[in-house]
């Protein structure tokens, strides 16, 4: 009897050995650049490129979905948005699908975790400066900005506590009218932590993705001696594309960015699209803030609030998440904590202990 199980054993062990080493791994890549305004990629091994097909063709199918969900301009017949909820602010509820209710959720949790710094309620104010750079960007001898008065009016209707979330109902509602949501800083984030989740659960655990200047991490890559996925960072750079700062490694981590490079040229300096809740102006007080986290939907937003925060504030915050940061300062030069260097290949390297990742 002990004979047969060693015997069962070694030819179970056997036929795993015969089928790992008969499983070619190749790495495939798509893109896409229609959903969230932004530039879309997925990077992965499979045994197939049929395989890869069916992950990528449910990578932008549910990214499309979400881009719908979480639009604020535009209306989708037949299906509640965020456009939706502001435009029945003050009146009625809107019963919306789930991923809106889990983003908003998230949203006021980050709210308070912040110390209110980043305000998903704030879109009245934000609105009233997207609309005055989006002339900027289009005319550059445009120079007037909103009035002070303006702006200290649309800020009366920023109160997160109006934002109203039924989740028994599946339902949000914005109590006065004049408020309106805000999700631009984070929405692509959210979405992409949600597609590689749905990745996942398929099965798939060796691949990237990257929405804007949002990157998910899964797994490692299935070839040689690469340990971790290599992703890249740059610096904003007023529309010149930027230059590589540093390459963090990654294994089932987010890696987000946020930066004045998603705002606007306007005629004297670039602009976030970020609102500072203090003076109702966009945010100055960096180029980018970039963090690499743990895979956690709870971590998505912490880039938009550390953008936001003093440094010290910010490594306060960064801490209790775990996470690493490297903040671009406005004259180009880098700060970090603590956490980051377990992230980085030049410092890791620097202190002798380098690792294999793949770019």
């Amino acid at each position: 009897m002990f004979k047969n199980i060693i015997k069962l054993i070694l030819i179970v062990f056997a036929v795993f050995l015969c089928a790992s080493c008969g499983t070619v791994y190749k790495k495939q890549q798509a893109e896409f650049s229609n959903v969230f305004n932004t530039n879309v990629s997925l990077i992965g091994y499979t045994a197939s490129e049929d395989e890869f097909s069916r992950y990528a063709g449910v990578f932008f199918n549910r990214l499309e979905k979400l881009d719908r969900l979480f639009s604020m301009d535009v209306e989708y017949p037949g299906e509640n948005n965020i456009w939706t909820v502001n435009q029945k602010a003050g009146s009625e509820p809107v019963y919306v699908d789930g991923d809106i209710i889990s983003l908003l959720l998230n949203a006021q949790k980050a709210y308070s975790e912040s110390g209110g710094a980043l305000n998903v309620a704030n879109g009245a104010v934000s609105s009233i400066w997207r609309d005055y750079l989006k002339q900027a960007d289009k005319d550059s001898e445009k120079t007037d900005y909103p009035p002070d008065e303006l702006l200290r009016s649309a800020n009366e209707h920023t109160d997160i506590n109006k934002l109203i979330i039924n989740e028994e109902e599946g339902s949000v509602f914005l109590a006065e009218q004049g408020m309106s949501l805000d999700i631009g800083s984070f929405a692509a984030g959210f979405a992409a932590k949600l597609a590689a989740d749905e990745l996942k659960e398929m099965g798939f655990n060796s691949f990237v993705i990257s929405v804007g200047n949002n990157t998910v991490s899964s797994g490692r890559p299935l070839k040689g001696k690469h340990d971790f996925w290599g992703v890249n960072i740059k610096t904003p750079s007023a529309g010149q594309g930027g230059r590589l700062i540093d390459t963090v490694n990654t294994n089932d981590a987010l890696v987000i960015t946020t930066g004045v490079f998603e705002g606007y040229a306007a005629a004297d300096k670039p602009y976030c699209d970020i609102i500072d809740i203090e003076t109702l102006k966009p945010v100055e007080k960096y180029l980018s803030v970039t963090v690499i986290s743990d895979d956690m939907l709870d971590n998505v937003f912490l880039s938009s609030a550390l953008f936001m925060l003093p440094i010290d504030k910010g490594k306060e915050l960064a801490e209790k998440y775990g996470a690493g940061v490297l903040w671009v300062l406005k004259d180009g030069n880098a700060v970090i904590n603590e956490a980051y260097n377990m992230y980085s290949k030049t410092f890791t390297e620097a202190a002798g202990s380098a690792t294999n990742s793949e770019p």
